[in-house]
């Protein structure tokens, strides 16, 4: 890997920062991926041809599924590519990523169209990519888009749908092809061309083969085999007090490291008297990888949780309640209320107040005064008219709260369905559109995981506003 990546050369200065900014942790995770997974599609016009939208991952561990081999596919127009490699390899020149192209292993280019007047664009989520929700695990990722130079041609998309189903080896429409090279319908649909590049963690922990035992904090720690443990850290914060935190870190050069299976692991014995529960922050080369609660399990978090676990001890039938897809209407939103109010948010439950219908279901707030206004629906099938609703409300309460001298207090609108998240990608236009946070079945799985343990409501809040400032704007996608 090169240490002087050359810039770009038409990049507008803030574009150019942020592929800087991914790069410095580009250079440190990397190097210690020992395999890469990368999904493209191309289209052709002709004589004239384009990378439409191309993933590359990096990995930690060696590919060993089967299904996950190297695979290409050429039909009416449409070039798809699966390139499966261990690292390192120097045919894929893989610095011609930052230059805006994908090489295969036998140096066949595909790039971003250039086209005159037009330069390209870069955008790093620190965190995760953006068509993933919050997660409390990092996976650094840039986009290096360009423009189309004419836009999607749906007569030949859906002349497509039709000849891949009379292939040799036969796919049920576009949208199953794309699944098989990992990739999603949308972006053969999109006006902007795109490579992402994702880092995977050099190190994670463990969760489920950590605990605290004994005023011992034993996290386990995978890491890639090539990541250096002189370079890796394990922060933990605790608390001693009401309101008061301990924090304490290991390096991972004082662990015992030992082989297992295509990583290296290690266990922490950190001192931690009188805490039921910590959180484990690791890093690697000074970039944070993942922040992560352990809890003793003789132990409740919180008043509430210690109320609600003596007649649901584990919280099963909370979730149950929470992910049956047969709970509706104004159960679902009274068990979301209950969900919300355990994870330290207090709530109003206004769904089934007759008088009161054109309120929100829920307003949620935290500790420090940050307003939620959520609205539940089991399915969304035209989100602008509900989004459109919800604004109003949203506004009408922020006018309220100006009059009342109250005009610091921060409204986040959210509405909360039943769908998963790949079904609701389609309506992120329509979330930046209308400043209304959308939520779906994988988000309610996320905070009903947290259930039991020690929560941060004014962080889930942060996180929340945070995923609705860096969706991609219909302009920028």
């Amino acid at each position: 890997m090169s240490d002087a990546l050359a810039d770009i050369a038409d990049l507008q200065p803030h574009h150019q920062s942020e592929l800087r900014a991914f790069q410095s942790i580009w250079r440190s995770w990397a190097p210690t991926a020992r395999s890469i997974a990368i999904s493209l599609v191309a289209l052709r016009d002709g004589d004239t041809a384009w990378l439409q939208w191309a993933t590359v991952r990096y990995l930690p561990n060696p590919i060993h599924n089967e299904r996950m081999k190297s695979a290409s596919l050429d039909v009416e127009g449409i070039c798809l590519r699966r390139i499966v490699s261990d690292l390192p390899n120097d045919a894929l020149c893989l610095d011609h990523l930052f230059e805006g192209a994908v090489q295969d292993e036998r140096g066949e280019q595909y790039r971003l169209p250039k086209w005159a007047g037009q330069s390209m664009t870069v955008f790093f989520y620190r965190d995760h990519p953006p068509q993933s929700g919050p997660t409390q695990s990092r996976s650094p990722t840039l986009w290096i888009s360009a423009r189309r130079p004419q836009p999607p041609n749906e007569p030949t998309l859906q002349d497509l749908e039709h000849a891949v189903r009379v292939l040799d080896t036969p796919y049920d429409g576009l949208q199953d092809l794309l699944n098989d090279f990992g990739l999603s319908s949308d972006r053969l649909r999109a006006d902007t061309c795109t490579i992402e590049i994702v880092l995977g963690q050099p190190a994670e922990t463990i969760l489920a083969r950590s605990k605290i035992d004994k005023e011992k904090l034993h996290a386990l720690v995978m890491a890639s085999q090539l990541a250096d443990p002189r370079k890796l850290k394990i922060g933990a914060r605790l608390p001693s007090g009401q309101g008061l935190w301990d924090r304490v870190s290991v390096s991972g050069d004082s662990l015992s490291w030992t082989p297992e299976g295509d990583f290296q692991s290690a266990v922490t014995a950190l001192s931690i008297p009188n805490a039921g529960h910590c959180q484990v922050l690791p890093s690697y080369d000074n970039h944070f990888i993942s922040r992560w609660w352990i809890v003793d399990s003789s132990k409740r978090w919180t008043a509430r949780a210690t109320f609600l676990g003596s007649y649901d001890g584990d919280f099963g039938k909370l979730r149950t309640q929470l992910l049956n897809p047969t709970v509706r209407g104004h159960e679902f939103e009274r068990v979301v209320t209950l969900l919300l109010e355990l994870l330290g948010f207090n709530c109003i439950y206004l769904g089934d107040v007759s008088a009161l219908q054109d309120a929100p279901d829920i307003y949620c707030e935290t500790p420090s005064g940050r307003i939620g206004l959520i609205e539940c629906a089991v399915t969304v099938l035209a989100a602008s008219e509900k989004m459109s609703k919800l604004q109003q409300r949203a506004e009408r309460f922020r006018s309220a709260l100006k009059e009342a001298g109250l005009p610091h207090v921060e409204v986040l609108p959210i509405l909360l369905t039943r769908q998963p998240r790949v079904e609701l990608n389609p309506f992120a236009g329509d979330c930046v559109r209308f400043g209304v946070l959308l939520g779906g079945h994988d988000h309610i799985e996320e905070l009903s995981a947290q259930l039991g343990l020690p929560s941060d409501p004014e962080a889930l809040y942060q996180r929340a506003a945070d995923s609705l400032k860096t969706l991609p704007s219909e302009q920028d996608h």
